[in-house]
């Protein structure tokens, strides 16, 4: 008896240890790399994730002090980067948990995306560490880590981590039900697959795990039991409320990124993608893994439950993608990595077992072979991913340390990611929901999510000028950085500031000091304050059906 607790007492050690090294590394890579010094302009999507999850965290720490979607319209009135409905509400709720619990800061939500990053790994070796010499596991686990893409998601507030990890625990629990077919493992299963679709509809990937789990591994029995079909019911029930009944949601607009059909090239997608991203020799262990699971498959007529999950997971991935426009994003390939992972141990594993017949211990073919892979992925593919601040952080403390400046409301322009990464900024420094920030591109111009569809609304700079004043605008920001189309408006703004410095005084340009020209230019009103502010209407017919106006 004392036997056994003192090797669960071990196991236990081992396991925190190993999940503490794969924390310490993700937290490592973040600091060297700046990511809790930089602003949310990782990605265009970032900024709306994090005021989002704000915002969730607001209403239930407030107690829940009005309807959710009037609340939400208010917020987004003052941060108009609000981004729920767009896409489902689960990674806001998770972030909302976090921010409970520790303050909301930049440096609590990336340490929220280190946990999440550090589960991924830990989990994958967990359980690799059953199938392949644990050696083995460890370097799957810490290539996981490793990667540049996992490095860049890790160091900015994105969904597609926590897809990734729910996807892999969901497989997990699956792989369960198919070595021992108990119905709780099914149940879970089907409760971690909808909370990954209710993260970002790619979560559907998961529908193929089943099918092709019970045929790979030769489990057509469990076809006949409730438990395998219980876990359908349970997606049904919790995701159809919200991907049927919300108006206007991302699935809606997945027609104007392609919709679905048959993409002309999916392979050489792949190709150029998983390339890109993990390199040859990653690529050839993985085809190793595969290979030996089509070896398997001959001689036994069934695989290991393990690689039959794995083969269904990344084939639903790849499905998906060759099907959904809006996949296309080198970003998405984190959703599969984990299977895709698993597949590489495997490689690594066949490939340690052909060595291990010329030298005499397995161990040591176990670490030639892992010796080998690390020093081909370090050759290839590693690399520190680096971020530096841009200002945005800077220029809204700055603004929010001003009394004088308390009521005023603030412009922003910008035609890259500067609009987001301000009202992020703002937003995470004010009493909540306080100042007023407009976007340019709403209130000067009419543009889609992803910059398609542009109209400016007024004619020159004398109208945005007249605009400025008549509301009053009292601070206007404006963001040098060059986007991916001109937009006239934003240099309607400019020029209406520079014209005129009688009216608009410069009180700041950030990051200080930059080397050359600053990317931010901060201008205020010169006398607005005090001034009583005119009603402001957001036109929001495109994505709520209505107009708002304060």
């Amino acid at each position: 008896m004392f036997g056994g607790e003192t090797l669960a007492r071990e196991n236990l050690l081992r396991d925190l240890s190993v999940l503490a090294g794969f924390f310490l590394l993700v937290f490592g890579l973040q600091w060297a790399g700046g990511a809790y010094r930089a602003d949310f302009t990782g990605h265009p999507d970032e900024a709306a994730h994090f005021v989002t999850g704000l915002m969730v965290r607001d209403y239930i720490a407030a107690g829940a002090p009005a309807a959710p979607r009037a609340y939400a319209e208010n917020y987004y009135f003052h941060y108009p980067k609000v981004a729920i409905g767009h896409w489902p509400p689960f990674f806001y709720v998770v972030q909302a948990v976090w921010m409970l619990f520790l303050p909301p800061s930049r440096f609590t939500i990336i340490l929220l995306m280190t946990s999440i990053a550090a589960a991924s790994a830990w989990f994958l070796y967990s359980e690799l560490r059953r199938r392949v010499p644990e050696l083995t596991a460890l370097f799957t686990g810490a290539v996981f880590v490793l990667l540049p893409l996992v490095q860049a998601h890790t160091g900015m507030v994105m969904a597609e981590m926590l897809v990734a990890l729910l996807g892999l625990l969901a497989s997990i629990r699956f792989t369960r039900y198919l070595e021992r077919g108990r119905g709780r493992d099914a149940l879970l299963f089907g409760l971690l697959a909808a909370l990954a679709i209710l993260t970002k509809p790619i979560g559907v990937v998961l529908a193929a795990v089943p099918p092709v789990g019970v045929l790979l591994s030769g489990r057509l029995d469990l076809l006949k039991r409730w438990s395998f079909w219980a876990p359908a019911a349970i997606v049904l029930g919790l995701c159809a409320p919200w991907y049927f009944i919300v108006d206007r949601a991302f699935h809606d607009s997945w027609v104007d990124w392609g919709g679905i059909g048959i993409y002309e090239s999916p392979w050489r997608l792949e190709w150029n993608q998983w390339h890109a991203q993990v390199g040859k020799a990653l690529l050839f262990a993985a085809g190793l893994g595969f290979l030996s699971l089509l070896v398997s498959l001959l001689r036994t007529g069934h695989a290991q439950p393990c690689w039959a999950v794995a083969a269904g997971l990344l084939g639903g991935f790849l499905a998906f993608r060759a099907f959904v426009g809006a996949s296309h994003e080198a970003r998405v390939l984190l959703v599969g990595m984990p299977a895709f992972l698993m597949f590489v141990a495997n490689g690594m594993a066949a490939a340690g077992s052909w060595v291990a017949r010329s030298v005499p211990r397995a161990r040591v073919a176990a670490a030639c072979i892992v010796a080998l892979a690390t020093s081909a992925f370090f050759v290839e593919r590693f690399r520190l991913v680096r971020r530096s601040p841009e200002g945005f952080a800077e220029a809204a403390a700055d603004l929010m340390s001003r009394k004088e400046l308390r009521n005023s409301v603030i412009l922003v322009s910008s035609l890259l990611l500067g609009e987001g990464a301000l009202i992020a900024e703002v937003a995470l420094r004010d009493e909540r929901p306080g100042r007023i920030v407009l976007r340019a591109t709403k209130v000067l111009a009419s543009v889609g999510w992803n910059g398609e569809d542009y109209d400016v609304r007024l004619d020159s700079p004398d109208q945005v000028a007249a605009l400025l004043e008549s509301i009053p605008v009292g601070v206007v920001v404006w963001d040098r950085a060059p986007g991916l189309n001109a937009m006239q408006h934003h240099d309607f703004v400019v020029q209406a500031l520079r014209r005129d410095p009688g009216r608009w005084e410069p009180i700041g340009f950030y990051p200080r000091p930059a080397a050359g020209s600053p990317r931010l230019e901060v201008y205020r009103q010169v006398g607005h304050e005090g001034r009583q502010r005119k009603p402001i209407r957001l036109d929001l017919r495109n994505r709520l059906g209505k107009i708002l106006e304060r």
